[in-house]
């Protein structure tokens, strides 16, 4: 009876990895994910600013309420799809870059306040990579 469970429910393993996307299929879904996250964190800023110019107050609450939350969405969505063949270090870095600089802002929302963009490295990444829409979250 053990030796039959034993060969139940094992499965083949690469029915439970997604198959590796293409750099242009990536990135296109990618950058689906990044525009989505972008069209949330517009609507968010626009309501903070409906009423005038936000407090830093207001505007660190959006950055700890709104964007780290957003991006570190789009971060995770991007990261569940399966990388180019190849290319999954050079994934692996861009993601890991805004996983740490995410951290950093978490840690001191009001230096990411104060910063022109406090993702530029990972974006910078990613642009280099060749998405369009995930260097400006």
């Amino acid at each position: 009876m053990a030796i039959a469970l034993a060969g139940c429910g094992g499965g083949d393993e690469s029915s439970t990895t997604p198959e590796a996307l293409s750099k242009d299929e990536f990135i296109a879904q990618a950058d689906q994910i990044c525009a989505d996250a972008n069209d949330s964190l517009e609507a968010a800023i626009d309501d903070a600013s409906s009423s005038g110019r936000p407090s830093p107050e207001v505007l660190t609450q959006l950055i700890t309420d709104t964007l780290l939350p957003t991006v570190q969405g789009a971060v995770d969505q991007i990261r569940a799809l399966a990388a180019p063949a190849g290319e999954e270090e050079q994934v692996g870095e861009i993601l890991d870059s805004f996983d740490r600089l995410i951290e950093e802002a978490r840690a001191d929302p009001e230096a990411a306040l104060n910063s022109t963009s406090p993702f530029e490295e990972a974006e910078q990444l990613a642009a280099d990579f060749g998405l369009q829409e995930c260097d400006d979250l």
